[in-house]
């Protein structure tokens, strides 16, 4: 099904009578939808031209690889939401899965998202050329989140966040968590990694180590960072223990507070704030 104009209603798509093998809409206006779209495993590409939104929130959607172009982009499925080509959306990309162990899954490198609401996903991938940014916090439990924004920024910054390992790739990355901070593989941060971890641990230990360039613990009850190269720590406040293991040296731009130290790796350590 192919379709250029504007509806100006919510669309339905009737599969009584067999279902298309795929579906493209483009209007210049908004794309809604009436009842659920039952198109498992069929591709929909949707472009909402002049940055118009795009809902589509019944909760039995099934949809297979989208393709999305529009301003504010709301979308529920009863399965995975994946995608068949690059995703640009320009205001809040809210994604919903209400099947149980579905995941989400953006990772075009091409990929340019607004601010983001994740919720109902068992597990989470993001890859942008771009920020990545949230519109609201994401509270997923213990899904696993894998966030890679390459040469741009991560805002993981919402109070309420709540997820289980963490995997990010970015220039810079600020991670707020309302629980343990831990990571699923190794984080590669170039710049600056912010991590406001309140009451909770902060726990980067994965196997092959993170990739760091400067640390600034804003909060933590205790930290254990496994590092591959240098590392360099600005102000940072540890409650508890502070551990670092760094197979280059470790450094200090600001001033650290912690209730004990233990250094260890192939560098020299240099603390002389």
């Amino acid at each position: 099904i192919t379709a250029s104009t504007c509806f100006g209603v919510g669309s339905d798509i009737i599969t009584t009578s067999g279902v298309p093998t795929s579906v493209k809409i483009t209007e210049d206006d908004a794309i809604t939808q009436g009842s659920a779209w039952a198109l498992t495993g069929r591709s929909v590409d949707l472009i909402a031209e002049n940055n118009k939104g795009i809902t589509l929130t019944n909760v039995a959607n099934q949809m297979g690889n989208l393709t999305v172009t529009g301003g504010a982009v709301a979308i529920t499925e009863n399965d995975a939401i994946t995608q068949g080509g690059a995703w640009t959306t320009t205001g809040p990309t809210t994604l919903t899965t209400t099947a149980a162990n579905a995941g989400v899954t953006l990772t075009n490198a091409a990929n340019v998202l607004g601010n983001l609401a994740i919720s109902g996903a068992a597990n989470v991938a993001i890859t942008e050329n771009d920020d990545i940014t949230q519109a609201s916090a994401w509270n997923l439990g213990t899904a696993a989140v894998a966030l890679n924004a390459g040469t741009h920024d991560v805002a993981f910054t919402q109070a309420l966040n709540k997820v289980g390992d963490l995997v990010v790739t970015a220039a810079n990355a600020a991670i707020t968590e309302n629980d343990v901070i831990s990571d699923g593989g190794a984080w590669y941060v170039s710049g600056l990694t912010t991590l406001p971890a309140g009451p909770n641990a902060i726990v980067l230990d994965a196997n092959p180590r993170s990739q760091f360039g400067t640390v600034k613990i804003v909060s933590a009850s205790s930290a254990d960072i496994l590092a591959r190269n240098a590392i360099e720590f600005d102000t940072s406040t540890v409650t508890g223990g502070l551990t670092v293991n760094a197979s280059g040296p470790i450094t200090q731009i600001g001033a650290i507070r912690a209730g004990s130290l233990l250094l260890s790796g192939a560098g020299p350590g240099t603390l002389a704030n």
